[in-house]
């Protein structure tokens, strides 16, 4: 690793530990565990020991990260002096002492340990073991049961995200639903980001009936579809010109919104249909799905969008050319949709 221009090697230690009792960690396991975190990638004590680094649980590593980037002034594990430089890692007599005691005491219980189940045999106190007919043997307990080897990672803790944690509760539901033999419709796993045009439209309707996805058309008497026509056309496929009376009295004949409702992908849609995005709030622009034009550019006059593409690579852009007419050229640089009629 290179630090302003100085070479620091991987193992060397840095003012960083998992417990009071445990050696300050080497630098190339912060280093590590930072990479994979931020880079959105698994990391797991099987990654880290594959690679030839020390594993950072879930309950130190959320405000190392923090810390390392600025938001925390100090975290939990941090050794202020090494940090500041007013001492190295070999002058931390009060660690080494404890961890001297520690691996006393544990020799201590364990030759304890041996010479209790000694005497006890020796005196023949030793009883049968008594096998009941419900009891399992430990190799009867990992054919049935699937072992979780990183239970920190399923550990929330209070206002921090755990990385990856969403894929593991999407696992771990999928392997719920299909554990009698159920499949699911969809079984692929999405990780975690932007939710799909759909999956928002469907969080809208159920919040809200009147959340409908809008489909905008020409505010024009003269386009091939407008509103007075739009309902037919774009639910039943059946297109009607308009008669020469609603023409005439366009303003006073066209409602405010028509709704269309369809069948996509087995579930039924109801789309509402408007001729003006006048007084629309942000909540509006974010249902529009689809905008029917009649190849005027006054049509999106107002509309919060740089250019005629940005608006059509954001939604879904239609230009229906009538039979023996020519598309002009300016819609086919719109980047939007030509069917014919």
């Amino acid at each position: 690793l290179v630090f302003e221009g100085r070479q620091v090697p991987l193992g060397a230690k840095c003012g960083f530990r998992l417990s009071p009792t445990e050696p300050c960690l080497d630098i190339g396991s912060v280093w590590f565990m930072f990479k994979e975190i931020t880079g959105d990638r698994p990391y797991t004590q099987d990654v880290a020991k594959r690679r030839g680094f020390r594993y950072i649980g879930i309950a130190h590593r959320g405000d190392l990260c923090d810390w390392l980037v600025g938001r925390l002034d100090w975290c939990r594990g941090l050794v202020k002096d090494v940090i500041e430089g007013r001492k190295r890692f070999a002058e931390d007599p009060h660690a080494e002492a404890k961890r001297r005691r520690l691996r006393q005491r544990a020799e201590k219980d364990r030759v304890s340990s041996q010479e209790g189940t000694l005497a006890t045999i020796e005196q023949g106190a030793a009883k049968p073991l008594q096998v009941k007919a419900s009891d399992i043997t430990y190799t009867d307990l990992l054919t049935r049961v699937r072992p979780v080897k990183e239970l920190d990672v399923l550990v929330r803790c209070p206002g921090r995200t755990i990385p990856n944690a969403d894929l593991i509760l999407r696992i771990a539901q999928d392997e719920v639903e299909n554990r009698h033999g159920r499949r699911r419709a969809d079984t692929t796993i999405k990780t975690p980001g932007k939710l799909p045009l759909i999956q928002e439209l469907e969080r809208w309707v159920e919040e809200d009936k009147g959340n409908k996805p809008i489909i905008l058309v020409p505010c024009n008497k003269n386009s091939p579809v407008n509103i007075l026509n739009a309902g037919k056309f774009l639910q039943d496929g059946r297109y009607e010109k308009t008669d020469p009376e609603h023409q005439r009295f366009f303003e006073s004949t066209r409602g405010e919104y028509v709704d269309v409702v369809r069948n996509i992908g087995g579930k039924v849609w109801t789309f509402e249909v408007r001729d003006t995005a006048k007084g629309f709030s942000k909540a509006q622009w974010l249902r529009v799905v689809a905008v029917i034009a009649d190849g005027s550019p006054w049509q999106f006059t107002g509309w919060p969008f740089e250019s005629v593409v940005d608006l059509f690579t954001t939604v879904k852009g239609v230009f229906f050319r009538e039979v023996g007419t020519l598309v002009p050229l300016h819609v086919r640089e719109w980047q939007g949709g030509i069917p014919q009629m």
